[in-house]
């Protein structure tokens, strides 16, 4: 919002666009969260752990169940982000679900309030890391600055 006093241009920043950014982010953490958790036990777990020949993939389940919602969270977050009217916000979506991208294994043996809250705080505030790149820079900046994050933040994860 810009107000024209005489010659001079004031720019006033309101929070509001960062709160729903953050609440959007919380709200997708939970969201994947109990798709995760849905998908594992009704899902994954009765087509992965019929048989013994499988026992490979059963262990993993969780893993795959979070893979799974980790994609319909970053669908469903690309479609509140356009109707939140926030700029560039496909950047914002695939970059949350690439660092997001198997957090259910790495809270995999956490209580489940516990894999909750991890969930709620790494979607809002990627969703605010994100939304702060994108929000004042141009296009290719935004896009090499956020690749980069990505990839330090999934080296780390590995490590």
């Amino acid at each position: 919002m810009a107000k024209i006093v005489g010659d001079q241009i004031a720019v006033v920043h309101t929070w509001q666009p960062w709160l729903r950014i953050i609440v959007t982010g919380a709200s997708l953490g939970l969201v994947a969260w109990f798709l995760t958790f849905i998908l594992a036990r009704y899902v994954v777990d009765p087509l992965m752990c019929r048989d013994v020949v499988n026992a490979a993939s059963c262990a993993n389940s969780t893993s795959i169940a979070g893979n799974i919602a980790t994609i319909f969270t970053g669908l469903l977050g690309l479609f509140l982000i356009i109707r939140l009217q926030i700029p560039r916000l496909a950047i914002i979506a695939v970059a949350t679900a690439a660092i997001t991208w198997n957090l259910a294994a790495l809270t995999d043996g956490l209580a489940l309030l516990e894999v909750a809250g991890w969930s709620i705080v790494v979607y809002a505030l990627s969703y605010l890391l994100f939304y702060w790149i994108t929000r004042g820079s141009r296009l290719a900046i935004s896009l090499i600055v956020s690749l980069i994050i990505v990839v330090i933040i999934r080296i780390a994860l590995v490590l």
